[in-house]
This record gives C-alpha cells, sequence and structure tokens, in this order.
C-alpha cells in the first residue's frame, strides 16, 4: 500500500526544512534546473555559493536516499539529478522571488 501523495508530499517537505542549509543549497539549486544536473555541474556552483568545505560535506546519495532528489534518466543522456517533483514547486517558491 502507497502513501497518498500530499502525505508523502508533507514528509518530504518536513525532511528538506530538517536539511542542513549546505543539503538545502542543493536541493533549491536542482528545484530551477528543469534538464537535471551531473554531480559535478551541482557542485561546481555549490563550491562558488557556500565554500569548498561545506560544498564537500553534502552527500548527494544520503539526499537521493532521503527522496528529496530523484535520479533523471533519458534516452539522450546518461543521467542528471533533479528535485523531487513533488516539492519542486514549493522549494522554487521559496528560491525565485516573485
Amino acid at each position: 500500500m502507497s502513501v497518498p501523495i500530499k502525505a508523502e508530499r508533507s514528509q518530504l517537505l518536513e525532511r528538506y526544512q530538517q536539511s542542513t542549509p549546505a543539503e538545502q543549497a542543493a536541493v533549491n539549486l536542482l528545484s530551477v534546473a528543469w534538464g537535471g544536473l551531473s554531480k559535478s555541474q551541482i557542485t561546481t556552483p555549490l563550491r562558488k555559493i557556500l565554500s569548498a568545505d561545506q560544498a564537500a560535506k553534502i552527500k548527494l546519495e544520503l539526499l537521493q536516499r532521503s527522496g528529496l532528489i530523484e535520479v533523471e534518466k533519458t534516452s539522450w543522456s546518461s543521467h542528471g539529478l533533479r528535485c523531487n517533483r513533488l516539492i519542486v514547486e514549493l522549494v522554487t517558491r521559496g528560491v525565485v522571488p516573485i
């Protein structure tokens, strides 16, 4: 039996809010990158935004296991990471000023 979407979305948003600021920065970056990004495309800007030390502490695999980010597989490229579709809109609202 699967969890209802509304409940899953709430759980994901709670996990996001409990993440470190560096982890949130990684999820924020992925929320505005529609095509998915490779690990190096994520870590390079995060090193400039945060610091090399903080960027190195971000464990993308843990964010993936927690469900905050997903692996997007396409037929024309290998695969990229992106923000979970259930919370991308909520995260983007906090990242992009209206």
